[in-house]
């Protein structure tokens, strides 16, 4: 008569893996590991993902404004520019960035900058009235083009 070790194997294997189970279901849970301090200290709140607070000012904006650039019509095509969820949170995205870094910019762009942010806050909202975004891109257009110009010459 001859014997298969085929079913001694498959008994073996299935001991072990049902051991194995049973181990790790009643293991107690490992704490979660913790990730060494970061080498530099941040400080203030973080709007921008994977952003740090000393970062240049000018290169984040100017990154912002660009981010908007990609969703927007050429100028001239505002009164047909479609207002989406993906631009509005372009919008809101500038505002953070604006909140992290506008107080790092050249002082001459202060009102450029509050423009932006004013404007950045109303376009992001749903609730802003279709008739009225035509006006505030423009005058979105009109700040962002001088903040990257200074920018760009810094």
């Amino acid at each position: 008569m001859t014997r298969s070790p085929l079913p001694a194997v498959i008994a073996v294997t299935a001991t072990l893996v049902t051991s194995l189970a049973a181990a790790c279901s009643s293991a107690p849970s490992a704490a979660p590991a913790r990730s060494a301090p970061p080498t530099v200290k941040d400080t203030g709140p973080v709007y921008v993902t994977g952003a740090r607070s000393d970062d240049n000012a000018c290169t984040r904006v100017v990154s912002a404004i660009g981010y908007i650039e990609l969703d927007l019509l050429p100028a001239g095509q505002e009164d047909v520019q479609p207002f989406d969820t993906n631009l509005r949170g372009r919008f809101g995205y500038l505002e953070g960035t604006i909140a992290m870094y506008g107080a790092h910019l050249p002082d001459t762009l202060k009102p450029a900058t509050d423009t932006m942010n004013r404007i950045a806050h109303i376009l992001s909202s749903p609730a802003t009235t279709p008739g009225s975004r035509p006006g505030y891109l423009r005058e979105y257009r009109r700040a962002s083009g001088k903040v990257t110009k200074t920018c760009k010459q810094a």
